[in-house]
């Protein structure tokens, strides 16, 4: 990116300088400082503008490219959420959860394949999630790797996971770094789920 503005930049500089209006002037007015140092003004300003008109357009470019390259069913199919958990409870008793471990269905949307649906398990020993429900999920390009989100459906909690991994077909089959953050609150209207602070390191394995 900084190399593609440089050179934009570079370009109108010598455009600016071919120009025979601005070179003129120049010549017109050598005698009078001012006038010559208001030119190169101008000059400057206006090789700044087109620099910050490119980096806009290069801005925009990375921003596009971020959806417009993820296929469609690139990570449809069940996938096992594992790692270590750790929790603390209203009375400020910690919990550690080592072997944590869940199997979800990812489901990319066919219009817009970076928006998923996401069903979720219960966890392997049902201690941190207890009940099945239905997240939603954002897949971003992030230059040779890829960011996914996942929301949680009964509280506040976030998945994010990236350090995607491949087969020999290049399908991805792994998310090998991921943390799952959540503040915790009471949810007094079902007592069947259990709210504290809690954060996590998991990772995404294709089942």
């Amino acid at each position: 990116r900084e190399a593609a503005a440089d050179a934009a930049l570079s370009a109108r500089l010598d455009a600016l300088e071919a120009d025979p209006t601005t070179a003129t002037a120049v010549a017109k007015v050598e005698s009078d400082g001012y006038a010559v140092a208001t030119a190169a003004a101008e000059r400057e300003a206006a090789a700044d503008a087109a620099l910050s008109a490119r980096l806009d357009a290069l801005e925009a470019s990375t921003t596009t490219s971020s959806t417009t390259s993820i296929e469609s069913g690139l990570l449809s199919g069940d996938w096992t959420v594992s790692g270590r958990i750790f929790r603390v409870d209203a009375s400020g008793e910690i919990e550690i959860v080592p072997n944590y471990s869940t199997t979800i269905n990812i489901t990319q949307n066919s219009s817009y394949p970076e928006f998923l649906v996401v069903e979720s398990g219960v966890s392997g020993d049902g201690s941190t999630r207890t009940t099945q429900g239905v997240m939603v999920g954002l897949l971003e390009v992030d230059k040779d790797d890829m960011i996914l989100t996942l929301v949680d459906y009964d509280d506040n909690g976030i998945f994010t996971f990236t350090g995607i991994e491949k087969d020999t077909a290049g399908n991805i089959i792994k998310f090998s770094s991921g943390k799952y953050l959540e503040s915790g609150f009471t949810n007094e209207l079902t007592d069947a789920l259990n709210q504290m602070p809690t954060v996590g390191v998991v990772t995404l394995e294709k089942v």
